[in-house]
């Protein structure tokens, strides 16, 4: 169910290929401060990367809202997009395995619906409904999230090292 990609600077807007899922590195402020504890799982560095999908004419469909309640499908132009970024910088998303991504109409009729009925897409939740799950949707079908994915692992690796950490601790006190 992972899906792997690598981000890749865009030099200049007038290359970008329309249907192309994007993405702008993004403060921690800009989130819901309510979910501030879990943010240094997905990044020791404060950010994380908010994602979309190119339109074309400088538009781009995200998932975006004003808190998590406010949060649904919404076009907007390429500039507003990268706006409350860390950097100017915008990266186009280049999947390792580019075989399962939808034809690019296909990702354009999708993301039309969805503008039309933003109810299709569910409300937001950190792990199921991001601007990623929402952006990776579009283009390969799978609501999936690398960063989420990325930051359960660490919540899984950092289990275990407590947990073994911990038997190791009773084991000594046994003895």
């Amino acid at each position: 169910m992972g899906i792997s990609y690598e981000l890749h600077q865009i030099g200049e807007l007038g290359t970008l290929p329309i249907g192309s899922q994007i993405a702008v590195k993004s403060s921690f402020e800009n989130l819901d401060q309510s979910l501030a504890f879990y943010y240094p799982l997905f990044s020791s560095d404060q950010y994380y990367y908010h994602h979309g999908v190119y339109l074309g004419d400088y538009k781009v469909i995200h998932f975006f809202g004003q808190d998590k309640d406010d949060a649904k499908p919404q076009i907007c132009d390429i500039y507003r997009f990268a706006m409350n970024s860390a950097d100017p910088k915008i990266y186009r998303v280049k999947y390792d395995d580019a075989d399962h991504l939808r034809p690019v109409q296909d990702t354009l009729n999708l993301a039309n619906e969805v503008l039309k009925e933003p109810s299709l897409w569910p409300g937001y939740h950190l792990v199921r409904n991001n601007c990623e799950t929402f952006a990776t949707w579009l283009k390969t079908g799978k609501k999936v999230s690398a960063q989420i994915s990325f930051a359960l692992q660490r919540v899984i690796s950092l289990g275990t090292m407590v947990i073994g950490s911990s038997v190791g601790v009773a084991m000594s006190l046994r003895r």
